[in-house]
């Protein structure tokens, strides 16, 4: 396999150039969100950004098989991250409706796992180009399944403690 070919994959075509640029977008905006004060026209502002970034993300995630020839692990990570983008949408869409303070916190929270999940992508993104044999070389997946399942629960922990600190107290 050329190496040099399989690390510029994703930024020498035009859907990889789109992701890239999304998912740094999206890389600065989502703590600008996170802790700045909510509700004002610059964090609804911020946030319009973060969720264009991200849906663009993704859908360019779903359009490119570069990387293993077809449909993959992050394939299916991207799934995932819809999964809670569409819920944070909807509930601040039922917020402004309802004004219910459970809305306006379970936005919160699917909007801090959305951010999760993003950096766990540019971590899982970080590793598999600067250490390719972690999914090509002997044991395959399971050791790049292993590496990232322990840097999630770790960082799981601390994304739900950020969660009670800044969401659920503040809301």
């Amino acid at each position: 396999m050329d190496y040099v070919t399989y690390f510029f994959a994703w930024t020498n075509h035009p859907i990889g150039q789109v992701h890239l640029i999304c998912a740094f977008a999206a890389l600065i905006t989502g703590p600008t969100i996170f802790f700045r004060r909510k509700g004002t026209r610059s964090h609804r502002w911020i946030g319009y950004v973060y969720i264009v970034s991200m849906v663009v993300l993704n859908i360019a995630a779903l359009f490119s098989y570069r990387l293993t020839g077809g449909a993959n692990l992050f394939h299916g990570a991207a799934v995932a991250s819809m999964a809670t983008i569409v819920p944070a949408i909807y509930y601040i869409w039922r917020f402004k409706r309802t004004r219910k303070r459970g809305h306006m916190i379970a936005h919160g929270i699917f909007m801090s796992w959305s951010y999760f999940g993003l950096v766990m992508a540019f971590i899982s993104e970080i590793v598999t180009r600067q250490f390719p044999a972690l999914l090509h070389g002997s044991g395959g997946w399971a050791s790049f399944i292993l590496f990232v399942g322990t840097l999630m629960a770790m960082t799981g922990w601390w994304t739900n403690r950020q969660i009670r600190i800044h969401v659920v107290r503040r809301t």
